[in-house]
């Protein structure tokens, strides 16, 4: 099975502030780095902008540390969209769904993705063809 990680579970593998979630994102992570992983460019790029307008200083260092670690590491997959996921994603884009979701999800699967892991359930429902896991429930 081929997992996309989502942006929140990254987050969630610093902040600290809920034990139960960090503890688990924090064992998706290590995961990614021991088998294949997905990853898109976008959520990599929305988790470090996150941390910076989240996190304390020290946090965002590790978070640094933690991207730049994906993006060097062979065992996770990064994945980024083109034209074609663009027009995809334009072409299901409605008030039901954002559309940057819209994007990871067409990006993942243009890609072969199977899974995508996330907190947020909610924003892919009726997408079908991609698992959507909340590993917190």
């Amino acid at each position: 099975m081929s997992a996309l990680i989502d942006t929140n579970i990254l987050f969630y593998a610093i902040d600290s502030s809920d034990n139960r979630k960090h503890e688990i994102a924090k064992e998706i992570a290590k995961r990614g780095f021991r088998e294949e992983t997905y990853i898109s460019t976008q959520n990599l790029a929305e988790f470090y902008h996150q941390s910076k307008k989240k996190l304390t200083a020290a946090q965002l260092n590790e978070a640094k540390k933690i991207a730049l670690a994906i993006i060097k590491s062979k065992s996770w997959i990064k994945i980024s969209y083109d034209q074609s996921t663009l027009w995809n994603a334009m072409m299901k884009d409605d008030k039901k769904y954002d559309f940057w979701d819209l994007v990871i999800y067409f990006t993942a699967q243009e890609n072969g993705v199977t899974e995508i892991i996330t907190e947020n359930t909610k924003d892919f429902e009726g997408l079908e063809s991609i698992k959507i896991t909340n590993p917190f429930r």
